[in-house]
């Protein structure tokens, strides 16, 4: 009786193995996103209103993107999931009176990087 018990539990836990979809797809990988990264020279005050509208404006590129303001620095940098024509983030802060420039990053083999403009 205790072999019984024991071999409808294994089965049942094969069974339900086989049917989470999830556990059936052998090496199903989920796709992997490439970032894309923008440096730009914020080269105006940005009233905390104005700011809110630019980075609502600004989820039309990419739904997913990220925004860091520096203000003490005077730089935003911009990580997407999708690639966008940084001339198109400069006009459409243009819209909203901030003047950016967009600033290279150059990366080196090394995995170290300097700013161009």
């Amino acid at each position: 009786m205790r072999s019984k018990l024991i071999l409808s539990l294994a089965l049942g836990t094969m069974l339900g193995l086989q049917s989470d979809p999830a556990m059936a797809q052998d090496g199903a990988v989920a796709p992997v996103l490439a970032e894309h990264r923008y440096r730009f020279a914020l080269n105006s005050d940005l009233s905390e209103y104005t700011e809110k509208l630019f980075l609502e404006s600004m989820l039309g590129f990419d739904t997913n993107m990220k925004v860091a303001i520096d203000r003490s620095e005077h730089y935003m940098k911009v990580l997407t999931y999708v690639p966008v024509d940084p001339q198109a983030i400069v006009s459409l802060a243009s819209q909203f009176g901030v003047t950016l420039v967009p600033r290279r990053v150059i990366t080196e083999h090394d995995g170290t990087y300097m700013i161009q403009d």
